[in-house]
């Protein structure tokens, strides 16, 4: 009996140990599973928060610089500028976002221009990444680089760049931000020291921009460590956003529970991590009390059976353990959340100060939930007007409505920034052209939509007016050609088919020498590729050869085409065909040889006889003079000594007359010399006057000296100024009625040279009778004066060319019945000082 009941006493017992360990087990697999779920959901938790946190500190860098960027001075050619008032506002923007730690403008060629510190540093920096990416960067988005370490700090930063661009999509350089570590680096610490969660910020090639204390078990020997070669890294290099690991992911001596998340709009991403053997601690000391537990119990249930029951249920101390867990992280979770609404108060600074509107939309019901205050007023609408309107207040039924529902759906599944241009509708129902930036964001927990618009109108009456310039090239009256800096065609228009008979299909890839005659010598070519491979405009004229083999002259002018760093692409000629020219102006040269011809010809004629002539009247004058005289007796008849005189005063005017003749001859053939020397300028017009004077009292003409002071002395020929001053004053004598005045007078003018007026009160001319005096032989009709016939149209034009030999020049000024000036200007290198 006692056999039987220790049997089953013992039976009970096992059966009893058996399932009482089997609950312990579960319990304390229960447990595990438990604690291995929390603190997956820890890790996953924070690395959500600091995912989060870095998407909108960069977010944060990107609405700085695009407020920085539309408010900052520019050169002519879109450059920045180094300004105070640029480097002010970089400086209060740099000063209201602690993590950025300088703005850098950088121009077109790489050259620093200055930051918020200052002044350029003087580096170039055209061969780094993040200034080669934005060149072709047609995104208008930033770009995060790789990090690196400060020339001159010593410090490690990451680079975010963002394009600088003008008219036309060009390219004027690039803004770059330098994120600093440490305001990451004091958020992670901090994180750490509160979540006993590791964190760091990895960039796509592996390498840690930030991380906290004990994200690495032992202190990294570099400044910035790798995770290159690691599970972790193949991990996150693949497609997946983000994911969970387990194991020895980093550390190939150490399991750790690892959670990453790639940074929305960035190639960053976010890794958390919590050493495996620390995390299940509370659990390891939670089942080793239960199986300390059950052993006492089974102790206890061997000597009896009834403890077996009376054991405390360990799952309840598990739980209530789990409680206080879960309890401290909605703690921490309520701390994080207030360090978001600090931040979210940063980004709301950036969000208003954009010069792009900025709309948020909500992805289920396509209504606004936020909007900026440039997104509202360019849109005429007050913010409160837009917040929980549909989409279809502002969208345009010709381009938007219709698609708007697929266009949501499709950027949530892809989850990419991508560029659209789309038609906004204003308040008054106007219409306004954008170009639409559109990413999934997350905020406060919820997926929305971001759009940035910026209003592109000018920017495609740009492009408007660039199609239009292209229509006007190809409809150009002049034969266009554009080649490679090389000479090889890659365009022509219309013009060039019609003129050289070479098709489009034809030129394209020929070079230029296939219109070449032969004609035009080698050298001009060779001037041509030097001038405009120097980066000059080449004009000149060609001939060219027609495919048929016909020639056509050309007028052509070359000019190289630069890209946006100043380097030469490519080269356009303009050439108009000037053949018709050419045939005028070689006629009109025939022309005017056979007409040199002539005048030489009729020159010489004119001096020959001139000589002929002089040579028989200087006998005739010279006997008249003795006749009248009579020296070798008396004539015995007063009308003979009449005569005499007529034949005398008839000789002298003839001569005069071949003189003048002669003048012009040697004027006109450029033969006349000058017997230069120094000359007063008031003993010659005192000379002039009482050569003219007894002509000036027969005809009752008064004559004025108006020369009111000494005059310097001037280098002419004595001869030739007095016979250009009788010359003009017996003119105006001549002219002049009775009781009518001739002055003279003189001046210096600005320029320091010498006028000579002598004016009259006479008949004056009109512009026809003028143009008529100044030609040889041409007399104006000027009432009685010329009903005598004196004169013989070669006074003034004589008067001229002895001028113009000084290197002077004469001018008339006349009115009818007002009078005449005549002006005689003679340069500053003839004052003798």
């Amino acid at each position: 009996m006692a056999l039987k009941i220790s049997t089953k006493f013992i039976s009970t017992a096992a059966i009893g140990l058996v399932v009482f360990f089997g609950l312990v087990s579960y319990s304390v697999w229960q447990d595990y599973s438990s604690s291995i779920s929390n603190i997956k959901h820890r890790v996953e938790n924070q690395t959500l928060i600091m995912s989060e946190h870095a998407a909108q500190s960069f977010n944060g860098v990107l609405l700085t610089m695009d407020s920085a960027l539309s408010h900052m001075d520019a050169l002519a050619d879109g450059s920045p500028k180094m300004t105070q008032s640029n480097i002010d506002r970089f400086k209060i923007l740099t000063d209201s976002v602690p993590h950025i730690r300088n703005l850098i403008a950088i121009r077109r060629d790489g050259s620093d221009t200055f930051s918020n510190t200052g002044k350029s540093r003087g580096f170039n920096l055209a061969n780094r990444n993040y200034f080669k990416v934005q060149i072709k960067n047609s995104l208008h988005d930033i770009f995060i680089d790789e990090p690196i370490i400060g020339r001159s700090t010593g410090k490690v930063f990451v680079p975010v760049s963002h394009r600088i661009t003008g008219p036309k999509g060009r390219f004027d350089g690039v803004l770059m931000a330098v994120v600093d570590q440490n305001y990451f680096s004091e958020f992670y610490h901090s994180t750490e020291e509160r979540e006993k969660i590791s964190a760091a910020l990895v960039s796509p090639s592996g390498k840690l921009f930030v991380w906290s204390n004990n994200f690495f078990r032992n202190k990294p020997k570099d400044k910035i460590p790798s995770i290159q070669g690691t599970k972790l890294f193949a991990e996150i290099a693949g497609k997946n956003q983000k994911g969970n690991l387990i194991g020895q992911v980093l550390d190939p001596n150490n399991s750790d529970i690892v959670s990453y998340s790639k940074i929305a709009n960035s190639s960053y991403t976010i890794v958390s991590r919590l050493d495996r053997n620390n995390a299940l601690s509370p659990w390891k000391r939670n089942a080793f009390l239960l199986f300390c537990l059950g052993l006492i119990a089974s102790a206890g249930l061997y000597w009896s059976a009834s403890s077996i029951f009376s054991q405390v249920s360990l799952r309840e101390y598990a739980e209530s353990k789990l409680k206080v867990i879960n309890e401290n992280l909605e703690k921490r979770v309520e701390d994080r959340t207030a360090e978001l609404a600090k931040s979210e108060q940063n980004y709301r600074s950036i969000f208003e100060s954009a010069k792009d509107g900025i709309y948020l939309v909500n992805p289920e019901t396509k209504t606004f939930v936020d909007v900026n205050k440039v997104g509202a007023e360019r849109l005429g609408y007050f913010r409160d007007e837009i917040i929980g309107q549909p989409l279809q207040l502002i969208s345009s039924d010709r381009l938007n409505r219709k698609d708007s529902n697929e266009r949501i759906e499709r950027l949530l599944e892809d989850d990419v920034s991508k560029l659209s241009e789309r038609i906004h509708l204003r308040k008054d129902g106007t219409e306004i052209l954008v170009e639409i930036s559109n990413a999934a964001v997350e905020r406060e927990g919820q997926i929305l939509i971001q759009s940035i618009a910026r209003d592109i109108t000018d920017r495609k009456k740009a492009e408007e007016k660039i199609i239009k310039l292209s229509s006007a090239v190809e409809q150009n009256p002049s034969m266009v050609m554009i080649t490679d800096k090389t000479g090889v065609i890659e365009y022509v228009n219309a013009k060039f088919t019609e003129l050289s008979g070479y098709t489009a299909a034809e030129a394209i890839g020929q070079k230029p020498g296939l219109l070449k005659s032969g004609a035009t010598p080698p050298e001009t070519y060779r001037e041509l590729w030097k001038t405009i491979r120097d980066g000059n405009e080449w004009h000149g004229e060609v001939l060219d050869m027609h495919k048929n083999g016909t020639f056509f002259w050309v007028s052509a002018s070359i000019n190289p085409i630069k890209n946006e760093v100043g380097e030469i692409t490519h080269f356009v000629s303009m050439e108009e065909d000037i053949t018709e020219r050419k045939k005028y102006e070689l006629e009109m040269l025939e022309a005017q040889e056979q007409a040199e011809i002539a005048s030489r010809a009729k020159t010489e004629f004119l001096a020959n006889m001139s000589h002929e002539l002089r040579t028989p009247l200087n006998a005739i004058i010279g006997f008249s003079e003795v006749i009248k005289e009579e020296t070798f007796g008396a004539l015995g008849n007063e009308k003979y000594l009449d005569y005499v005189s007529d034949i005398k005063n008839s000789g002298q005017h003839l001569l005069g007359l071949i003189n003048e003749i002669l003048d012009v001859s040697v004027i006109e053939a450029g033969k006349i010399e000058l017997h230069e020397s120094e000359v007063q300028i008031d003993q010659i017009i005192d000379e002039s006057f009482r050569m003219v004077n007894d002509r000036a009292k027969f005809e009752g003409v008064n004559l004025v000296n108006a020369l009111a002071r000494k005059f310097p002395a001037i280098l002419a020929d004595e001869l030739r100024m007095k016979q250009i001053l009788v010359n003009l004053l017996s003119n105006a004598v001549k002219f002049t009625n009775v009781g009518g005045s001739v002055s003279v007078n003189a001046e210096i003018a600005n320029d320091n040279s010498i006028l000579l007026v002598i004016s009259d009160t006479g008949i004056g001319m009109d512009a026809k009778d003028l143009a008529k005096a100044m030609e040889k032989f041409g007399q104006a009709e000027r009432g009685n004066a010329m009903q005598s016939g004196e004169g013989t149209g070669l006074g003034l034009p004589l008067t001229k060319g002895l001028v113009e030999a000084h290197g002077g020049s004469l001018t008339v000024e006349s009115e009818p019945n007002k009078g005449t000036t005549v002006t005689v200007s003679l340069p500053q290198e003839r004052v003798i000082n």
